[in-house]
């Protein structure tokens, strides 16, 4: 929650944490659609983040998955 910019806005933070918490995926569901909406974001940046951001996520479930799967089939299930 409190890197999603729901609790304390992320432009608040400085430095190196600010930096980090505004490419982190929670960023992307909450502050940057946020600063999207006040027209204090670009457009092509932010949905470029979270296009990035939901292919990673995306693949990371996958490959979960698919190795979850695998053990489970190896298993005999």
């Amino acid at each position: 929650m409190t890197f999603s910019g729901m609790m304390i806005l992320l432009h608040l933070f400085s430095g190196w944490l600010g930096d980090l918490a505004a490419v982190l995926p929670w960023a992307a569901m909450v502050q940057l659609p946020t600063d999207l909406y006040l027209g204090k974001a670009a457009v092509a940046q932010t949905l470029a983040l979270q296009a990035l951001w939901a292919v990673i996520l995306i693949g990371l479930g996958t490959a979960g998955t698919r190795a979850i799967r695998h053990k489970v089939v190896i298993q005999g299930g």
